[in-house]
This record gives C-alpha cells, sequence and structure tokens, in this order.
C-alpha cells in the first residue's frame, strides 16, 4: 500500500493565531521589563520621583514604538500595495523638459516671448550650480508702434534682459518654468514646465 501525502494549503486562521501569539509575547515581555524598571527604581527610594518618572515614560514610549512598528510590519505583509514607510523627499512635477540653444525660444506667453541670448561663466561662483548662468531677453511678440501720416516713426518691442541659474523658477503667460541646468560653452538652458498651474514657488520675473 502506498500512501499520498497531499500538500494542505497556508491555513489563513493558523497565521492569524501565530500573529496574535508574536504579539501577545512582546506585550509580555514589554510589561515584564516595566515592572524590572519599577523594582530597580523602587529600591532606591532615595532618588527623585521624577527621575524614575521619566524613565517609566521612556520605557512605555519606546515600548509602544516598537509595537506599532510590529503591527504595522505584519498589515504591510497582508497588504502588498501599501504606501512607502520611508521618509521620501518628493520633488517638484514637471510636465516637459526643454533644450534649448542659443536664440532658441524658451517660452512664449500672450504678450512676451523669452529667448537666450547668451551663456556665461562666472569664475568667482560659491558652487557648481553658480558657474553658469543664462542670459535671455524678453520681448514683444507685437512690437508696439507709432504712426504718424502712415510712417512708423517709433518701434518699441520691450526688451528686457534677465539673468537666470540653475534651479530657479520664473512665470511667462500662464505656465510655470524651472531652470533645470545651464550651459555657458556652448549656450544651452533646459527648463522644465510644472505640471501644476501654479507650484507656488518664488519665481525670478514674471511674464505676460
Amino acid at each position: 500500500m502506498i500512501l499520498l501525502e497531499t500538500t494542505r494549503g497556508r491555513d489563513p486562521l493558523g497565521v492569524l493565531l501565530r500573529i496574535l501569539g508574536a504579539l501577545a509575547l512582546l506585550l509580555a515581555v514589554a510589561l515584564l521589563a516595566l515592572l524590572v524598571l519599577f523594582a530597580a527604581n523602587f529600591a532606591g527610594v532615595g532618588r527623585a520621583g521624577e527621575d524614575f518618572s521619566n524613565r517609566a515614560r521612556g520605557a512605555i514610549e519606546s515600548t509602544s514604538a516598537v509595537v506599532q512598528r510590529t503591527v504595522q510590519g505584519v498589515t504591510d505583509r497582508f497588504d502588498p500595495a501599501h504606501p512607502p514607510r520611508d521618509t521620501l523627499a518628493y520633488d517638484a512635477e514637471f510636465a516637459e523638459l526643454l533644450l534649448v540653444p542659443s536664440g532658441g525660444v524658451i517660452a512664449e506667453g500672450p504678450a512676451h516671448a523669452l529667448i537666450l541670448v547668451d551663456g556665461r561663466l562666472r569664475p568667482d561662483a560659491a558652487t557648481p550650480n553658480e558657474a553658469d548662468l543664462a542670459i535671455v531677453e524678453s520681448r514683444l511678440i507685437t512690437p508696439r508702434e507709432t504712426v504718424v501720416l502712415g510712417i512708423t516713426v517709433r518701434r518699441d518691442e520691450e526688451r528686457s534682459t534677465h539673468y537666470l541659474y540653475k534651479g530657479e523658477s520664473f512665470r511667462v503667460g500662464g505656465v510655470y518654468y524651472k531652470v533645470n541646468w545651464v550651459s555657458a560653452s556652448p549656450p544651452e538652458i533646459a527648463v522644465a514646465r510644472y505640471r501644476a498651474p501654479n507650484p507656488g514657488v518664488p519665481l525670478k520675473f514674471e511674464l505676460d
């Protein structure tokens, strides 16, 4: 006679009982530690009551943190899609990255355009991020003209020069941008467009 052993699936009830048993053991150890701490401090009656209170509070907080981490770890095992537990440094959200060479248009708004004119290298820069700067120029897309008797006597493009460093933000029209990097040679600039319509960041300048 041949006996075949069937493979039994994981018993959810057994797993739950083991988890509860582990938690109960952890709580028992914590209570025992508190009792030992209490007995040790009670033996030294001459010490100040405040010192004992602080030690007891610290032991309780430490035990509570351990229990919380344990319970969290158990629940995370049953929820693989749980959020990250470590502290993360979230960056700004960008929708597009633009690479603009010298003479190229960085951005256009309803009235103004922003053009990369040149790049410059600063030998006195305190950090590498401040070594390269971009020289940009804003100008009207449609210049203002003064016409007398059919003759244009004045043409105004409202040209203005600005300087941009890596990490700085600005607005053109209703779109917000951030300088991702700058190259002085050859003159280039990489600009990221914020995903949010108003990210609430400090702006170097604003153009409509």
